[in-house]
Order: C-alpha cells, then structure tokens, then sequence
C-alpha cells in the first residue's frame, strides 16, 4: 500500500507471535492451486487437485489400520495440556482427521484390518504423506466455501452463505463443555420434560453427560495404565533383572497398544463404558451408535467433494465402529450437538414435541432475561414480557401518541419477550430458539435465507418495532387501553438472544443488512444465549456491558466488524479495544459547541472506520474457563476488563449507591480511553488535595461530546467541617448553570470526601431549553465561555495523543 493512501481494512490480532501464525494460515491457503484471476478459475482447479490428495491419502493408508492412522492423526492435530493451549498460535487443523476417516470409510475402500499388524507406528513415513493431503483438502473446502460468497446468483444470502460454510469447515469444539451442559440440562431438568425424553428420544442430556465422562475416564485409564505398566517392565530390565516369558509377551503387547497399534489401543466398548457409567448397555449402545458411523455410502473421492462443498458426512459424529469397538476421533460426543440429535427424535413425536417446544422457548427466553438483567445489574424480577399495541402494517395510518384519542385503530396486539428499563436506559429483548438446518449448514443458499430470516430477521423486526415506539412517543399503549410512561428514556437499545450459535453471521451485520434481513434503522445486538451467559461471567460491571452493548449496536462502525465467534470481539473489548473514532464533523454538527473538528481528528477518523477483521482473542478466556471447568490444572485468572484507579472507584461508587443515571453515567465513564481516565482521576487527586490543604471546596469539570452524547462530569470535594447538604448544593447549582451554558444532554455532579469517597451524586438528563433567566444567571456568574474552555479544557474520550494537562481552573 503506497504510504500516500488511506487504509481500507485492518485484521486484529490477539498478540505479536499471532501475526507469524496469521501469515503462514494465509500463504498455506492456496497450497496445490495455481494462481488465478476469478473464482472461477480456482474452483476448476478443485476436482484434479482433489483427486490427487484423495489418492495420496488412499496410498498413504495402504496396509495400515486406519484407527491406528486416525489416533496419530489425532495426536498430532490436538492439544495436549487445554490450560497451554493457545488457539490465537495454533496452526493445525482438526478436520484433517474427519476427511482421512471419510477416506477410510468409503464404500469403495479396501483398507480392512491388515492381517500382519502393520499399523502407524511401522509406516510413521507416510503420516506426513497423509497429514499434508487431508489438509490440502480442508484448504481447499475452506477456499470453496469463500468463494461461495461470490455466487449471489444463488441468492441475496450466498454471502452469508459462504461465512457459515467456512465457520462449519474450520471451527470445532464452538462452545464451552460447562456452558453447553449448564443450558442442555436447564433446558430437559425439569422431571416432566426429563420422562418425556427419556421415553421418546430413548436418552437424556444426563446420560449423554456420563457416558462422555465415562469415555475420558476409559481412554485415560487405558493410556496412563499402560504407560505405567510398560515404564515398570523398562525399570525392572534397567535394574538388571530379566523378564519372564509372560513379562515378555506383556512387554510386547502394551508397546504396540502405545506405539504400533494407538488407535486399537485406545478403543472401548460399550460393555467398558456401561460399566463405568452405570448406565444400562442398550442405552449406552444407543448413544454411542448416534454419534458414531461405520461406513459412508459413497466413494472416497464423492466423501470429500462433498466435503469441499459444505457436506459433511461426519457432522455431529465424533467416533467411529468396528464392530463392538469405538474410536474417539474427536469430542466423541459434540456437545453443540446433544440437544439437536435429542431434538430430532423427539419430532417424530407430535404431542411430546410441542409440550417440550413449549417448555424450551419458555425456558430459554427466561434465562435470556435474566442473563441480561445480570449484567446490567439489576434483579430478575425487573424482567418481564410485555403485551402492546403496534401498528398493523395491513392498516392505515395508527396514532400511537401518549395523545392519541383511540389506539386501537389500526393497531394490533402484539408482545416482546423482555423490556428492560434502568432509569433513562430501555433494553427491548427478543429471543428465538429456533434451531439452524442441517440443509443451512451444507450450504444451501435458498435454506440459509429461510432460516435467517424466521430467527435473525423475525426477532430483529419485532425488537425494533418495540425500540422505535419508545424512542418516537416515549410511552406504549397496553391491550387493556392504559399508557405505559416511558418519558424518561433517553437511550435504547436492542438485543436478539438465538439458542442456536450462528457464528460468523451474528456478527457480520453489513451482510445481513444488504441481504435485506435486518431492515430497519437501528442495529440490534446479536448473540447466541451460549456466548451471553459467558459475558456475563467475564463481564462484572454493568457499565463495562452498556459500553459494549453501545459499541456492538452503534450504526456507524457495527457494520464495520467481521468475526468468526462473538466472543473473539468481547475480549478484544475486554483487552481495551472495540473502539472507533466517531465522525468529528457529524459530532460538532450535533453540538456546535464543541471544538471545530481538525483536519487531523478527520484523518484519524478516516483510519479508524475501516472493515475490521478480528481474529482469534480468546486465549485468556479458554485458559480461565478450561481451569474451572477442571480441563486443566494450570491456573489461569478471569479475564477483566482494566480501568483507572479513581474512575473505577467511582463506577463502582455509582453502582453501588444506585443513584439515578448511575448506569448511563458509569457506562460513560468506562468508555473513556486509558489517557482521559488518567487525566480525570488527576483532576480528582488535585481538588482532594487543595481541599486537604486549604480546608476549601474545589470543583473539576470534563466533558465529552461522542455517539451517545454530549455529557458533563462535576466532581466536587467536600471539606472536613463542611456539612454535605451545603458543598450538594453549591455543587448542583455549579452543575445547573453550567449544564446550560454548555447545553449538555446530561451530567452527573459528584461530592467526594478528602479520603476520595463518593458521599453524594445527582445526575440530571433533562433536555436543553432556552432560558434568558439562565442566560443571565451565567454571563453574572464569571464562568469561563465554551471558546475559553476548549482553550485550556481536557482531551475528549479515547484520544490517543498524550499531553501534559494544565491545572484545573472552575469552568
């Protein structure tokens, strides 16, 4: 890029050694292909290139067990340790085990059990062989599945499309083992719907629970006793003792167990697993056959061109049978996958079905509210459904007005899952826990289309019809003809909570919007209820949320944002990112009080509002979740998002006081950058000191103008020996006059004591008026002007450009 040139793009990275990692993924992409000028071109290459890997795989495998190659496989592709385990440095891919399997399965396949025991451990030469070929082929499905995104002949949604083809290619293990367990057994707790399942889906998610628990317990049993038998028998010879002939053949046998023959080494049956499990063999049999397969009816070469293009014949199956025997060649049982299998039996079954339907979006819509009400910290029972009057888009023109003479007219009844209301912050929820087909993840354009839009597109469209009536006449009309008063919100946003996890389209909002599935004006939040009750583990504060929320649904830089996984954003926010410089001709146009933007505030707009990658951020939070989960016994601590001393003193204060405006007024401080929450907290440590030292009341004002606002903070510092009543009401006057001189939206005047105490907060969001009294009130006062101010004021939010600050003056 020539250095005159503005950026057009920029991928975030988790780290410095990510960046190596980030390059290689990159130049391996196209590894067998030949450079070219369209897609098209690339995709023709597909079938020869295809081809060879296939046979290079088949030759590969000649003469070897194929459970023995897919364990080495497996071996190599995983990770050992979860809590060393760094996604963010990780090159390898897990699906090359799938596609060797696919290979070994395939109705035309000849690779039986060879009968003289060459295995992987005797052929180690053709492992790369092998490795290399399955991951030309996972390239080349992941290259497809990009390209796919170019074929909007198929559809408005082939964009879309495409993301989700890749994200089904490369990501596995999507969701946390306890966050999948925590929702799968809320969901089919209850002892109704628990008998329902067990009698027509023959299991349970607690059973699938303990036979995955079962099978750990097997495997480590099977590989660490048979390390440490076979370290015993090498200490006995090293010790100089010869072994006896049964010694010998032990010997023997546990070395091709660990080293010759892995795979078979390591299987299980189902009479091992009901034996640990406790659980009655033709019910352990019955699961193990669900998530395994022993065959696939088509070629090795239709397996994996069915691979490349979106099908994957061993979706949701994580082991392979032979027999009586089962190898894991994976998470033997996805997790992400227990509740669709159990879903899918319970639908042969009309009755069973809706009770439990009706039980699961009940459920999940009262864990979405309550998540939520968590994490903007307030109690469950602030949350409740919510019956009112809207426009019917069959009918003419509604009047829905607080004035309005008759609200029925052309309206209609209609409901929203959640409204959530802190002060002047309105929150409208909508939940689907509708489930995304199989027909969708292959691929299907047509099928992705009809999905997104009876989940995404529904819940979005009725979100935002409650958002726009609160915003446009701050109130609602019930069904029963009474006026819910909503006068004092100032701020509303949307969220959309899906049961299923969409990945890469939740969060690609430009695309949704070009395919027509979001429409409206507003851009709601949306998130999987897996990745939101994870937030609300790592997200404490509820400012800390609203900030995010603010970021997440802002319309300027929202659609800016492409990722695979809504938590890889969160914890780049968490980590002080997810930031973009507002538009600072669009900001002084809204408050021409603030400063004439520069021509350097719109370059450094320019650079910031770019599409915006983000990759891999997850490593802290994988390592904190794998150690309390138990995975690992490497302690890792829980990912928090950082802020200054003082301000965070005073977020919390207003927090923990409750005063009105306290979560607005802590989510626009917690927005502040590193250097303005330094300058404030120095602001604030100077007027305690003037006080400790001249027994006098001192005042500190900062102000910012952004997105959400144009707000002011008043710290004042009361004196040992004054009463709190009179530096509150020198304080609340100092805040009235100047709020209107500066025609702030909103302030927050704060009284704190010489120890640095929050002891009184008053927050004021009134609309600005004009006032000649004020006026007048002001211009006698001697308070300095808005030209003066900005002569010798602070820096606005998350500049980045340090600068020494000048002592406070009363403003």
């Amino acid at each position: 890029m020539s250095r005159f040139k503005e950026p057009t793009a920029r991928v975030v990275l988790n780290n410095d050694e990510g960046v190596a990692v980030f390059a290689a993924n990159v130049q391996r992409a196209g590894n067998g292909l030949i450079a070219a000028e369209s897609w098209d071109d690339l995709r023709d290459q597909v079938p020869s290139v295809l081809a060879e890997a296939v046979r290079s795989i088949r030759d590969g495998l000649g003469g070897m067990d194929l459970w023995d190659v897919l364990e080495v496989l497996r071996q190599l592709t995983a990770h050992g340790d979860l809590g060393e385990f760094r996604e963010s440095l990780n090159t390898s891919l897990p699906a090359v085990v799938e596609v060797v399997a696919l290979i070994g399965l395939a109705n035309d396949s000849d690779l039986e059990p060879p009968v003289n025991n060459a295995s992987a451990g005797q052929k180690g030469p053709a492992i790369p062989q092998i490795l290399e070929a399955a991951e030309r082929i996972v390239r080349l499905a992941q290259l497809v599945a990009i390209s796919s995104s170019s074929d909007t002949h198929l559809g408005r949604t082939a964009e879309l499309t495409g993301l989700l083809r890749t994200f089904e290619v490369t990501v596995r293990g999507r969701n946390y083992l306890s966050i999948s367990r925590q929702i799968v057994q809320s969901i089919f707790g209850p002892a109704p719907i628990r008998d329902l399942t067990s009698r027509h889906a023959s299991f349970t998610p607690d059973d699938v629970s303990g036979l995955w628990d079962a099978i750990q317990k097997c495997r480590q049993k099977k590989h660490e006793g048979n390390i440490a038998r076979f370290e015993n028998l090498v200490e006995v010879t090293e010790a100089g003792v010869s072994l006896s002939p049964d010694q010998i053949l032990e010997g023997r046998t546990l070395f091709e167990s660990l080293f010759a023959a892995p795979g078979q080494g390591i299987s299980f049956t189902a009479a091992e697993l009901a034996t640990l499990s406790g659980l009655a063999t033709n019910i352990v049999k019955d699961i193990l056959n669900c998530f395994s397969l022993d065959s696939v009816p088509v070629s090795a070469y239709e397996a994996c061109k069915k691979f490349v293009h979106g099908e994957n014949l061993l979706s949701g199956k994580g082991m392979l049978r032979r027999a009586d025997s089962y190898l894991a060649i994976g998470d033997p049982m996805p997790h992400d996958y227990v509740r669709p299998v159990i879903e899918a039996r319970l639908k042969k079954h009309t009755k069973p079905w809706s009770q439990y339907q009706r039980h699961r979006d009940r459920w999940v819509e009262s864990s979405a509210g309550e998540t939520l009400a968590k994490l903007l910290g307030v109690s469950s029972s602030s949350v409740r459904s919510l019956e009112y009057r809207a426009p019917d888009p069959a009918a003419g023109q509604c009047d829905l007005s607080k004035g309005s003479r008759d609200p029925f007219a052309n309206s209609l009844d209609t409901e929203a899952d959640a409204l959530l209301v802190i002060d002047d912050v309105a929150v409208c929820v909508e939940v689907k826990a509708g489930s995304i087909t199989d027909k969708a993840r292959s691929g299907n354009v047509k099928r992705v289309e009809t999905d997104l839009r009876k989940t995404i597109g529904e819940a979005a469209e009725q979100a935002s019809r409650l958002e726009s009536l609160v915003r446009e006449h701050h109130g609602l009309w019930t069904p029963k003809g009474k006026w819910l008063d909503l006068s004092d919100v100032q701020e509303v946003h949307t969220v959309v909570v899906c049961l299923d996890d969409w990945g890469p389209l939740a969060i690609a909002t430009d695309a949704l919007v070009r395919a027509e599935i979001l429409q409206s004006e507003t851009i709601p939040w949306l998130v999987s209820l897996h990745d939101l009750l994870v937030i609300s583990s790592i997200m404490t504060r509820p400012a800390d949320f609203l900030t995010y929320l603010r970021r997440r649904t802002d319309p300027s830089t929202s659609r800016l944002l492409m990722a695979s996984d809504e938590l890889d954003i969160a914890m780049w926010y968490i980590s002080g990112g997810l930031y973009f410089e507002p538009d600072p001709d669009s900001v002084h146009k809204r408050y021409p009080l603030t400063a004439r933007p520069t021509q350097a505030d719109r370059k450094l707009f320019r650079r910031s509002n770019v599409r915006t990658h983000v990759v891999t951020h997850t490593d802290p939070l994988d390592a904190w979740m794998y150690y309390t989960e138990g995975q690992t016994e490497i302690p890792a601590a829980r990912p928090e998002r950082k802020h200054v001393a003082p301000v965070e003193e005073l977020v919390d204060s207003l927090h923990q006081r409750k005063v009105r405006g306290w979560l607005r007024a802590g989510a626009d401080l917690a927005a502040l950058s590193q250097e303005s929450q330094e300058l404030m907290a120095e602001h604030v440590q100077r007027i305690v000191a003037m006080t400790v030292q001249d027994a006098g009341f001192h005042t500190s004002l900062q102000t910012y103008a952004g997105p959400w606002g144009h707000l002011g903070f008043f710290i004042g510092s009361k004196p040992p020996t004054w009463a709190i009543a009179e530096c509150a009401d020198r304080l609340r006057n100092y805040v009235r006059l100047k709020k209107h001189q500066l025609q702030l939206d909103r302030s927050m005047g704060i009284l704190i004591d010489t120890a640095g105490q929050v002891v009184w907060a008053e927050y004021t969001n009134a609309a600005h008026l004009p006032d000649l009294s004020l006026d007048q009130e002001v211009a006698a006062s001697g308070l300095l002007t808005p030209a003066q101010m900005r002569s010798d004021g602070p820096k606005p939010p998350q500049v980045r450009r340090k600068k020494k600050p000048k002592k406070p003056r009363r403003r």
